[in-house]
């Protein structure tokens, strides 16, 4: 663990270093990291990515009547803007409207059951937006830009484009039942 990570933990009394035994893969991570959690609202951000200043003060700032709250990325020198509301499951089984880095309430973490794992579970946020869109949980839209979303040769996407067809069908199976 370089030295920046132990300096920021000891600098911040409310972070926590969590070591898993085994790679636990991305979801199953995701759990554990919310699970040892305390607050009203959590969001993930990959190793590679970071927020721009006051992204998360513009998310909150919108949270009343949502459950999700969601803004724009930067990738590769673009500003990529997730699709318009309304969701429902249908535009879900097209495709993931929003990014993996959104505000989500703590409930609907724990009303849903977390991020699926099983199969390593990849596209495990647009599976778990999907089962929140499912659950009737209200998603709402920031103009604001979040965050600078980083895409290393070795990410997890790159490893899963040649199959990418079949961890999109199990990302969205359960919105066929």
């Amino acid at each position: 663990i370089p030295n920046s990570i132990h300096a920021i933990i000891r600098d911040n009394r409310g972070i926590q270093l969590i070591r898993n035994k085994k790679n636990l893969w991305l979801s199953e991570t995701l759990n554990t990291g919310i699970q040892k959690s305390s607050g009203e609202w959590v969001i993930c951000l990959d190793e590679d990515d970071w927020f721009y200043p006051n992204a998360l003060s513009s998310l909150l700032a919108l949270s009343d009547n949502a459950d999700i709250v969601y803004g724009s990325l930067m990738q590769d020198g673009r500003i990529a803007v997730p699709a318009p509301q309304p969701f429902d499951t249908e535009l879900f089984k097209k495709c993931n409207p929003l990014w993996a880095t959104s505000l989500t309430r703590r409930t609907v973490w724990e009303s849903i059951g977390g991020y699926l794992t099983k199969n390593k579970a990849f596209y495990q946020d647009w599976n778990f937006w999907a089962r929140a869109c499912k659950a009737g949980f209200r998603f709402k839209r920031s103009d604001a830009l979040i965050y600078m979303h980083g895409s290393k040769p070795e990410s997890m996407c790159h490893a899963i484009e040649p199959n990418i067809n079949e961890a999109i069908k199990l990302s969205t199976e359960e919105l066929y039942e």
